[in-house]
């Protein structure tokens, strides 16, 4: 992948929240995906969660090569695209891109031949991210009340049954704005990369305990 040997540095007001290393790695625009975040405490978030969920995609991504299973491939590979662009990744993203149309095309022939590169990239650009570690901001956050959880898990639930991918991912990025519980952490994870893998079907069995 390109690097970048100018690299725009964060203003005062972003220390602390984007580390430096990120404005230093040349596959990442992160102007540009804080215009599509909106704050930086929402694209860190996002950062976190392109990099924890990379191995995992990669791998499936593989998988469903092997087993020639080139629907699936090519909705990881949406997926991979729309997270891409989110955090600025704008070369993966539009590499995903072409190799997104060809999949819905049938053109299987582009398709094995670019998708090889496209997971190099992505697990290179995910090395390259892991030394931003993990979040350490909780504490500065308000905590959630319950309420306002059940509200947001219900909103989720139903835009999952619109396959509203735009409207999940604006309720879950509010979520990063509060300190959520560690009983129901790993259900908002789960949630993300429900929605990050257009796996709405999952959505209702993650959210089966709402009261």
């Amino acid at each position: 992948m390109k690097r970048n040997s100018q690299a725009s540095l964060p203003d005062d007001g972003m220390e602390g929240i984007i580390p430096d290393i990120i404005y230093h790695i040349g596959e990442i625009d992160a102007e540009a995906g804080l215009r599509h975040c909106g704050t930086p405490e929402v694209y860190m978030e996002t950062i976190r969660t392109f990099l924890n969920t990379a191995a995992d995609n990669a791998d499936e991504m593989e998988g469903y090569l092997q087993s020639n299973d080139m629907r699936c491939l090519t909705v990881k590979i949406h997926a991979l695209k729309s997270i891409s662009r989110v955090i600025g990744a704008k070369e993966l993203g539009a590499l995903a891109e072409t190799l997104e149309k060809a999949g819905n095309e049938g053109d299987y022939a582009t398709l094995r031949g670019g998708i090889g590169k496209l997971l190099a990239d992505y697990r290179e650009l995910a090395e390259r991210l892991t030394p931003i570690g993990p979040d350490e901001s909780d504490g500065e956050k308000p905590e959630i009340d319950g309420e306002t959880l059940k509200n947001a898990f219900e909103a989720i639930l139903e835009f999952s049954e619109a396959l509203d991918y735009d409207s999940i991912m604006y309720v879950i990025k509010s979520l990063g704005g509060y300190k959520i519980p560690d009983r129901e952490k790993e259900r908002v994870d789960r949630l993300r990369n429900a929605a990050l893998g257009f796996d709405y079907e999952l959505i209702p069995g993650i959210l089966k305990e709402i009261q």
